[in-house]
Protein backbone atom coordinates (compact mmCIF):
# COMPACT_ATOMS: atom_id res chain seq x y z
CA UNK A 1 0.00 0.00 0.00
CA UNK A 2 2.88 2.10 -0.53
CA UNK A 3 1.23 4.46 -2.98
CA UNK A 4 -2.31 3.97 -2.27
CA UNK A 5 -2.65 7.70 0.02
CA UNK A 6 -0.58 9.41 -2.41
CA UNK A 7 -2.42 8.71 -5.29
CA UNK A 8 -6.13 9.64 -3.12
CA UNK A 9 -4.21 12.77 -2.35
CA UNK A 10 -2.75 13.25 -5.96
CA UNK A 11 -6.38 12.83 -7.66
CA UNK A 12 -8.63 14.55 -4.91
CA UNK A 13 -6.86 17.59 -4.28
CA UNK A 14 -7.11 19.41 -8.13
CA UNK A 15 -10.61 18.96 -8.14
CA UNK A 16 -11.24 20.84 -5.36
CA UNK A 17 -9.10 23.96 -5.59
CA UNK A 18 -12.01 26.68 -5.78
CA UNK A 19 -14.29 24.81 -3.49
CA UNK A 20 -15.45 25.86 -0.49
CA UNK A 21 -16.53 24.17 2.65
CA UNK A 22 -16.69 23.79 6.01
CA UNK A 23 -14.56 21.82 8.31
CA UNK A 24 -15.84 18.62 9.82
CA UNK A 25 -14.91 17.59 13.66
CA UNK A 26 -12.66 14.64 12.65
CA UNK A 27 -13.41 11.07 12.88
CA UNK A 28 -11.73 8.89 15.55
CA UNK A 29 -10.43 5.31 14.33
CA UNK A 30 -11.87 2.82 16.28
CA UNK A 31 -9.61 0.59 17.70
CA UNK A 32 -9.90 -2.84 18.11
CA UNK A 33 -8.35 -4.04 21.15
CA UNK A 34 -6.70 -8.02 20.92
CA UNK A 35 -6.71 -9.76 23.65
CA UNK A 36 -3.58 -11.26 25.41
CA UNK A 37 -4.27 -14.44 26.19
CA UNK A 38 -2.05 -16.92 26.07
CA UNK A 39 -2.15 -20.72 25.83
CA UNK A 40 0.10 -22.91 27.76
CA UNK A 41 0.35 -26.39 28.35
CA UNK A 42 0.25 -28.12 31.89
CA UNK A 43 3.23 -28.92 33.40
CA UNK A 44 3.95 -32.53 35.09
CA UNK A 45 2.63 -32.90 38.68
CA UNK A 46 6.20 -33.43 40.47
CA UNK A 47 3.97 -35.59 42.87
CA UNK A 48 3.44 -38.53 39.81
CA UNK A 49 7.54 -38.73 39.35
CA UNK A 50 9.23 -41.32 41.27
CA UNK A 51 10.69 -40.25 44.50
CA UNK A 52 13.95 -41.64 46.49
CA UNK A 53 12.20 -42.91 49.37
CA UNK A 54 9.89 -45.25 46.96
CA UNK A 55 12.77 -46.97 45.67
CA UNK A 56 14.45 -47.60 48.59
CA UNK A 57 12.16 -48.07 51.59
CA UNK A 58 10.90 -51.83 52.19
CA UNK A 59 8.36 -53.05 54.10
CA UNK A 60 10.29 -55.17 56.17
CA UNK A 61 8.13 -55.43 59.08
CA UNK A 62 5.39 -57.25 57.09
CA UNK A 63 7.97 -59.40 55.42
CA UNK A 64 9.56 -60.36 59.18
CA UNK A 65 5.83 -61.57 60.73
CA UNK A 66 5.12 -63.88 57.43
CA UNK A 67 8.47 -66.03 57.96
CA UNK A 68 9.89 -68.40 60.11
CA UNK A 69 13.28 -67.25 62.07
CA UNK A 70 15.27 -68.54 59.53
CA UNK A 71 14.16 -67.03 56.36
CA UNK A 72 14.86 -64.33 58.83
CA UNK A 73 18.02 -64.41 58.24
CA UNK A 74 18.21 -64.31 53.90
CA UNK A 75 19.07 -61.07 52.35
CA UNK A 76 16.63 -58.48 52.10
CA UNK A 77 16.81 -58.46 48.31
CA UNK A 78 15.06 -61.18 48.02
CA UNK A 79 11.56 -59.09 48.62
CA UNK A 80 9.97 -58.86 45.10
CA UNK A 81 7.23 -56.29 46.03
CA UNK A 82 9.62 -53.82 46.91
CA UNK A 83 10.97 -52.56 43.31
CA UNK A 84 7.52 -53.26 41.73
CA UNK A 85 5.58 -50.51 43.34
CA UNK A 86 8.61 -47.90 42.65
CA UNK A 87 8.98 -49.89 38.54
CA UNK A 88 5.60 -48.87 37.95
CA UNK A 89 5.85 -44.81 39.28
CA UNK A 90 8.66 -44.71 37.19
CA UNK A 91 7.10 -46.00 33.93
CA UNK A 92 4.25 -44.13 34.80
CA UNK A 93 6.70 -40.72 34.88
CA UNK A 94 8.07 -42.06 31.45
CA UNK A 95 4.98 -42.10 29.95
CA UNK A 96 4.11 -38.62 30.80
CA UNK A 97 7.58 -37.74 29.33
CA UNK A 98 6.99 -38.86 26.60
CA UNK A 99 3.51 -37.53 25.27
CA UNK A 100 4.02 -34.13 26.89
CA UNK A 101 3.74 -31.66 23.79
CA UNK A 102 6.74 -28.87 23.35
CA UNK A 103 5.61 -25.69 25.31
CA UNK A 104 4.34 -22.99 23.29
CA UNK A 105 5.57 -19.54 23.32
CA UNK A 106 4.44 -17.75 26.07
CA UNK A 107 5.72 -13.77 26.82
CA UNK A 108 5.68 -11.10 24.02
CA UNK A 109 9.65 -11.88 24.04
CA UNK A 110 9.66 -15.37 23.22
CA UNK A 111 6.29 -15.00 20.79
CA UNK A 112 8.43 -12.34 18.83
CA UNK A 113 11.50 -14.31 18.69
CA UNK A 114 9.43 -16.94 17.33
CA UNK A 115 7.74 -14.91 14.56
CA UNK A 116 11.10 -13.61 13.85
CA UNK A 117 12.54 -16.82 13.74
CA UNK A 118 10.06 -18.44 11.17
CA UNK A 119 9.78 -15.31 9.33
CA UNK A 120 13.50 -15.06 8.36
CA UNK A 121 13.79 -18.26 7.96
CA UNK A 122 11.08 -18.42 4.88
CA UNK A 123 12.75 -15.12 2.94
CA UNK A 124 16.12 -16.89 3.50
CA UNK A 125 15.05 -20.00 2.03
CA UNK A 126 13.43 -18.66 -0.96
CA UNK A 127 10.40 -20.33 -0.40
CA UNK A 128 7.64 -20.79 -2.97
CA UNK A 129 4.87 -18.70 -1.80
CA UNK A 130 1.22 -17.23 -3.39
CA UNK A 131 0.27 -13.35 -1.92
CA UNK A 132 -2.84 -12.06 -2.04
CA UNK A 133 -3.27 -8.00 -1.79
CA UNK A 134 -6.14 -5.69 -0.96
CA UNK A 135 -7.68 -2.33 0.48
CA UNK A 136 -10.62 -1.58 1.94
CA UNK A 137 -11.86 1.59 2.94
CA UNK A 138 -15.22 1.52 5.27
CA UNK A 139 -17.90 3.68 4.51
CA UNK A 140 -18.15 4.97 8.28
CA UNK A 141 -14.41 6.38 8.30
CA UNK A 142 -14.84 8.98 5.30
CA UNK A 143 -15.25 12.39 6.35
CA UNK A 144 -14.31 15.76 4.38
CA UNK A 145 -15.39 18.89 3.69
CA UNK A 146 -17.03 20.89 1.58
CA UNK A 147 -16.87 20.16 -2.58
CA UNK A 148 -14.51 16.86 -1.66
CA UNK A 149 -17.50 15.44 -0.24
CA UNK A 150 -18.86 13.94 -3.13
CA UNK A 151 -15.82 13.56 -5.18
CA UNK A 152 -14.54 10.95 -2.02
CA UNK A 153 -17.87 9.20 -2.19
CA UNK A 154 -17.33 8.76 -6.25
CA UNK A 155 -13.73 8.10 -6.91
CA UNK A 156 -12.37 6.65 -3.82
CA UNK A 157 -13.65 3.19 -4.48
CA UNK A 158 -11.79 2.92 -7.75
CA UNK A 159 -8.29 4.03 -6.15
CA UNK A 160 -7.58 0.89 -4.61
CA UNK A 161 -7.50 -3.09 -5.35
CA UNK A 162 -10.48 -4.83 -3.99
CA UNK A 163 -10.81 -8.79 -2.55
CA UNK A 164 -12.28 -9.81 -5.81
CA UNK A 165 -9.83 -8.68 -8.20
CA UNK A 166 -6.48 -9.22 -5.69
CA UNK A 167 -7.73 -13.26 -5.34
CA UNK A 168 -8.13 -13.83 -9.17
CA UNK A 169 -4.25 -11.87 -9.44
CA UNK A 170 -1.99 -12.98 -6.90
CA UNK A 171 1.43 -12.77 -7.30
CA UNK A 172 3.18 -15.49 -7.05
CA UNK A 173 6.80 -16.60 -6.35
CA UNK A 174 8.55 -19.56 -7.07
CA UNK A 175 10.98 -21.26 -4.96
CA UNK A 176 14.29 -19.20 -5.13
CA UNK A 177 12.98 -16.75 -6.63
CA UNK A 178 12.81 -13.08 -5.77
CA UNK A 179 11.27 -12.71 -2.07
CA UNK A 180 11.45 -8.96 -2.13
CA UNK A 181 7.98 -8.10 -1.15
CA UNK A 182 7.91 -11.01 1.43
CA UNK A 183 6.39 -8.92 3.15
CA UNK A 184 8.77 -5.87 4.14
CA UNK A 185 10.04 -4.78 1.24
CA UNK A 186 13.42 -3.77 -0.20
CA UNK A 187 14.88 -6.35 2.80
CA UNK A 188 17.14 -9.26 3.40
CA UNK A 189 14.64 -10.03 6.81
CA UNK A 190 11.22 -11.24 7.43
CA UNK A 191 10.78 -9.12 10.42
CA UNK A 192 13.14 -6.39 11.82
CA UNK A 193 11.17 -5.39 15.23
CA UNK A 194 13.25 -6.24 18.45
CA UNK A 195 11.54 -3.55 21.20
CA UNK A 196 9.17 -5.66 23.16
CA UNK A 197 7.72 -2.50 25.03
CA UNK A 198 5.75 -1.56 20.49
CA UNK A 199 3.49 -5.13 21.16
CA UNK A 200 -0.01 -4.14 22.36
CA UNK A 201 -1.09 -7.46 22.43
CA UNK A 202 0.92 -11.13 21.54
CA UNK A 203 -0.52 -14.75 21.66
CA UNK A 204 -0.09 -18.44 21.18
CA UNK A 205 -2.10 -21.02 20.03
CA UNK A 206 -2.31 -24.47 19.12
CA UNK A 207 -4.18 -25.29 16.13
CA UNK A 208 -6.49 -28.02 15.56
CA UNK A 209 -3.75 -29.29 12.60
CA UNK A 210 -1.12 -29.56 14.98
CA UNK A 211 0.67 -26.28 13.87
CA UNK A 212 1.11 -23.18 16.13
CA UNK A 213 -0.43 -20.02 15.77
CA UNK A 214 1.17 -16.34 16.75
CA UNK A 215 -0.51 -13.11 17.11
CA UNK A 216 1.23 -9.80 17.44
CA UNK A 217 -0.95 -6.57 17.61
CA UNK A 218 1.41 -3.33 17.48
CA UNK A 219 0.70 0.07 19.48
CA UNK A 220 -0.17 3.14 17.55
CA UNK A 221 2.20 4.62 15.41
CA UNK A 222 1.72 8.31 13.85
CA UNK A 223 3.64 8.88 10.25
CA UNK A 224 5.67 5.64 10.61
CA UNK A 225 7.61 4.92 7.90
CA UNK A 226 8.57 1.23 5.53
CA UNK A 227 11.83 0.20 6.80
CA UNK A 228 13.21 0.25 3.06
CA UNK A 229 13.26 3.93 3.53
CA UNK A 230 14.12 4.55 7.20
CA UNK A 231 16.27 1.71 7.97
CA UNK A 232 14.15 1.89 11.24
CA UNK A 233 13.50 -2.00 12.63
CA UNK A 234 12.02 -0.83 15.88
CA UNK A 235 8.64 0.85 14.36
CA UNK A 236 5.33 -0.61 11.99
CA UNK A 237 7.36 -0.31 9.03
CA UNK A 238 9.71 -3.06 10.90
CA UNK A 239 6.86 -5.66 10.17
CA UNK A 240 4.42 -4.44 7.59
CA UNK A 241 4.67 -2.39 3.41
CA UNK A 242 3.58 0.84 4.43
CA UNK A 243 3.67 3.85 2.69
CA UNK A 244 6.46 6.85 2.24
CA UNK A 245 6.39 10.43 3.69
CA UNK A 246 8.05 11.38 0.99
CA UNK A 247 6.08 10.74 -1.50
CA UNK A 248 3.30 12.74 0.09
CA UNK A 249 5.74 15.42 -0.01
CA UNK A 250 6.42 15.83 -3.45
CA UNK A 251 2.79 15.64 -4.27
CA UNK A 252 1.97 18.50 -2.41
CA UNK A 253 4.98 20.54 -3.09
CA UNK A 254 3.76 20.61 -7.03
CA UNK A 255 -0.21 21.54 -6.52
CA UNK A 256 -1.14 24.85 -6.58
CA UNK A 257 -2.00 25.23 -3.02
CA UNK A 258 -1.39 27.24 0.35
CA UNK A 259 -0.39 25.16 3.79
CA UNK A 260 -0.85 21.59 3.11
CA UNK A 261 -0.59 19.13 5.78
CA UNK A 262 -1.12 15.33 6.23
CA UNK A 263 -0.68 13.05 8.47
CA UNK A 264 -1.41 8.51 8.84
CA UNK A 265 -1.87 6.99 11.72
CA UNK A 266 -1.02 3.72 11.82
CA UNK A 267 -3.24 1.52 14.72
CA UNK A 268 -3.89 -2.25 15.59
CA UNK A 269 -1.65 -3.34 12.43
CA UNK A 270 -1.78 -7.09 13.11
CA UNK A 271 -0.29 -9.87 12.15
CA UNK A 272 -1.15 -14.08 12.60
CA UNK A 273 1.29 -16.27 11.74
CA UNK A 274 0.87 -20.39 11.23
CA UNK A 275 3.79 -22.70 11.22
CA UNK A 276 4.19 -26.18 11.56
CA UNK A 277 5.87 -28.91 13.71
CA UNK A 278 9.31 -27.98 12.43
CA UNK A 279 8.85 -24.38 12.48
CA UNK A 280 8.46 -23.84 8.42
CA UNK A 281 6.28 -20.87 7.63
CA UNK A 282 2.58 -21.70 6.51
CA UNK A 283 0.56 -18.94 6.39
CA UNK A 284 0.73 -14.83 7.01
CA UNK A 285 -2.25 -12.33 7.52
CA UNK A 286 -1.25 -8.94 8.28
CA UNK A 287 -3.74 -6.05 8.47
CA UNK A 288 -2.31 -2.54 8.91
CA UNK A 289 -5.32 0.36 9.51
CA UNK A 290 -4.10 3.86 8.00
CA UNK A 291 -5.88 7.13 9.27
CA UNK A 292 -5.48 9.79 6.64
CA UNK A 293 -6.00 13.05 7.74
CA UNK A 294 -5.25 15.57 4.95
CA UNK A 295 -5.90 19.49 4.50
CA UNK A 296 -4.75 22.64 2.36
CA UNK A 297 -6.24 26.35 1.74
CA UNK A 298 -7.01 27.46 -2.08
CA UNK A 299 -5.50 30.31 -3.45
CA UNK A 300 -7.42 32.23 -4.15
CA UNK A 301 -9.91 32.53 -1.20
CA UNK A 302 -7.83 30.97 1.10
CA UNK A 303 -10.59 28.31 1.56
CA UNK A 304 -9.78 25.21 4.25
CA UNK A 305 -10.39 22.01 2.98
CA UNK A 306 -9.85 18.86 5.03
CA UNK A 307 -9.97 15.08 3.99
CA UNK A 308 -9.72 12.22 6.22
CA UNK A 309 -10.35 8.64 5.80
CA UNK A 310 -9.20 5.26 6.93
CA UNK A 311 -7.69 2.25 4.98
CA UNK A 312 -7.60 -1.41 6.22
CA UNK A 313 -4.50 -2.63 3.75
CA UNK A 314 -5.53 -7.14 4.14
CA UNK A 315 -1.96 -9.43 2.95
CA UNK A 316 -2.34 -13.10 2.81
CA UNK A 317 0.75 -15.43 2.35
CA UNK A 318 0.37 -18.37 1.66
CA UNK A 319 3.06 -21.27 0.87
CA UNK A 320 2.99 -23.39 -2.39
Amino acid sequence: MRKIFVLLILLLIPAVLAACGEDKPAAAPEETSATGAVTTLPETDPSTEPQTSELTAAPTSDITSQHTSAEQTQPRTAAPTVTSAPAASVTQAASITSTAAPKLPSTKAEILAKYSAVMDKAKAEKIAFKKVQYQEVPQDKREASGAVTGILGSFIDQLFTGKAKAEKNPAIGAKGGDMNDFPVVNAAKGCYLTDVGLIKSASAKKLANGNTQLKITLKDEKNAQPYWSAKKGDSVGGVFDLARKEDFDETLASLPINDPYYDITYYDCTAVLEYDARGAFVRLEQTTYGLADAGFKTLLFGTPNTLKFVVVDITIITTQ
